[in-house]
């Protein structure tokens, strides 16, 4: 009997398609994430110079 060692190229094909798919998602949503960061830390700082402006006298 001949025993079966190793995996077909079907099978190979489909764990780089599902992990693919995965580091796409993966990929997405840390971008999504940044961006949702850079936005607050943005604001933080608008905020501040706001605030700075407010207080310093009008010439």
């Amino acid at each position: 009997m001949k025993q079966p060692g190793g995996f077909t190229l079907i099978e190979i094909l489909i764990a780089v398609i599902i992990v693919s798919t995965l580091i796409a998602i993966a990929v997405r949503s840390y971008t999504d994430y940044v961006n949702r960061a850079r936005r607050s830390d943005v604001l933080t700082l608008l905020l501040q110079i706001m605030q700075q402006q407010e207080r310093s006298p009008i010439s």
